[in-house]
């Protein structure tokens, strides 16, 4: 565990707790949707939520109905008590992504989790990744971003800047498939096999 990094999400998440950070309605049953569809074509039956927050949109999707294991990760305790106690029939972990290791499942996703992260710790997560043997990943991307830059960790602020996973200096190759993750932009959430994944890490240099 990174004591750093869970102590800014720790914060950013207890300030924001009653809606910060938050989808709309509409937003929920959209993502729970297309991910039903996702999961039907590429025959995910398990799946690990690095960085799982509040995710109230769980609740309109039944794993469980649609016999899938649902596995939720995230490094803010207040967001892994929420969740324990709002989505009783799921297994919720504390659980850094970047330092932790990820249940071999048939996908990780990782929704809005990288674009707060260094670049360093946007490469121990992709390793962890591969070293889980997990199928595939299904992580945010902006295809319209046209520059990647590095973050830096202020003493005041949340780090934020958008990724395209296509430029460098991760170069990935095209994804498998995506679905839109905000239907206010295009912002997507994008499927990449480990093999993908794992080709693409071992030319990156940071």
């Amino acid at each position: 565990m990174n004591p750093a990094l869970q102590n800014l999400f720790s914060n950013f998440y207890d300030l924001s707790r009653n809606g910060g950070g938050k989808t709309s309605p509409i937003d929920y049953f959209a993502r729970a949707e297309k991910l039903l569809k996702l999961f039907k074509q590429y025959g995910i039956t398990s799946m690990f939520d690095a960085g799982c927050r509040h995710r109230d949109w769980i609740c309109l999707l039944d794993f469980k109905k649609e016999n899938i294991k649902y596995i939720g990760g995230d490094i803010a305790s207040s967001m892994v008590e929420y969740c324990r106690q709002n989505f009783t029939d799921y297994e919720f972990l504390e659980h850094d992504c970047t330092t932790d290791s990820l249940p071999e499942v048939d996908l990780v996703l990782s929704s809005d989790v990288m674009i707060h992260l260094n670049n360093q710790d946007k490469l121990k997560f992709l390793n962890n990744f591969v070293n889980s043997n997990s199928k595939y990943l299904l992580m945010t991307d902006d295809p319209w971003h046209v520059q990647n830059t590095e973050l830096e960790f202020l003493e005041h602020g949340f780090p934020f800047a958008n990724i395209n996973w296509a430029l460098a200096p991760w170069n990935f190759p095209p994804a498998l498939d995506f679905i839109n993750d905000d239907i206010h932009n295009d912002q997507r959430l994008k499927l990449w096999s480990r093999a993908q994944i794992k080709q693409a890490v071992s030319k990156i240099d940071l």
